[in-house]
C-alpha cells in the first residue's frame, strides 16, 4: 500500500501568530487599557493569519500545478483510459480545493471564538472594576487564549499542505485517490478538533464567570 505524499509549504507565520496572540492578562490587577490593547493584538493576529495565507496562495497554486503536471505525466505512462486520467486529475483538484476551503472556514471560526473571548474579557473586567470576585475567571481566560493560538496555528499549517496523488498504473490509481481523501479527512478532523477545543475553552470561561456572579 502506498503512502500519501503531502507537500508542506512552510509558513513562518505560525510562530509570528503565536507570538502576537499570546499576550494574556495575568490577573485582575492588569489595567483595563492594557487589556484593550491585548484585544487589539488578538484581532491583528487573526488578520495577519488571513493576509499571510492569501499572499501564499499564488505560491501554493504554483507548486500544485507543478505536482499536477508530474502526476499527469505518470498517468499517461501507465493508464490507457483518458477518461480515468481526467477523473484522477479532477479528484486531485477537488481534494486540494476542499483543503483550501475548509482551512479558511476553520480559520474564520477561530476568529469568531476569539471575538467571544474578547467580549467576555470586557465583561469580566467591568465586573472586577465593580468589585466582583473574578480571580477564578482569569486563569480560564488564559487557557482559552492558548487554545485559540493553537487552533489558529493548526489551521494556518494545514493551509500549507498539498495532497499529491501519485499513481503509475490503473491498479494503484483508485487506492492513491482513496488514500489522499482519507489523509485529508484525518487532517481536517484534527483542525476541527482544535477549533472545537478553543470554543469549549471559551464556553468554560463563560460558565465560570456566570457561576462567580451568582
Amino acid at each position: 500500500m502506498s503512502i500519501v505524499k503531502k507537500s508542506l509549504v512552510i509558513f513562518s507565520i505560525v510562530g509570528s501568530v503565536a507570538a502576537m496572540s499570546g499576550v494574556i492578562p495575568q490577573g485582575i490587577e492588569t489595567p483595563i487599557v492594557a487589556r484593550a490593547q491585548e484585544a487589539l493584538q488578538e484581532t491583528q493576529a487573526q488578520q495577519f493569519a488571513k493576509e499571510q495565507i492569501k499572499r501564499r496562495r499564488d505560491d501554493l497554486r504554483s507548486l500544485f500545478e507543478t505536482q499536477r503536471a508530474k502526476f499527469a505525466d505518470q498517468l499517461e505512462q501507465g493508464v490507457q483510459s483518458e477518461a480515468k486520467i481526467q477523473a484522477a486529475l479532477r479528484a486531485a483538484d477537488i481534494i486540494n480545493e476542499i483543503n483550501e476551503r475548509k482551512t479558511a472556514e476553520y480559520l474564520e471560526r477561530v476568529g469568531m471564538v476569539e471575538s467571544m473571548l474578547r467580549s467576555m474579557m470586557n465583561d469580566i473586567d467591568l465586573a472586577g472594576q465593580q468589585g466582583a470576585n473574578v480571580d477564578n475567571v482569569w486563569p480560564k481566560v488564559q487557557e482559552a487564549d492558548i487554545a485559540i493560538v493553537e487552533a489558529r496555528s493548526r489551521a494556518v499549517s494545514q493551509a500549507g499542505i498539498i495532497y499529491n496523488i501519485e499513481g503509475a498504473d490503473e491498479t494503484a490509481l483508485r487506492m492513491e485517490v482513496n488514500n489522499a481523501r482519507n489523509a485529508l479527512h484525518t487532517d481536517i478532523s484534527e483542525v476541527r478538533e482544535f477549533t472545537k477545543r478553543a470554543h469549549r475553552a471559551v464556553v468554560d470561561v463563560i460558565i465560570t464567570f456566570n457561576s462567580e456572579q451568582q
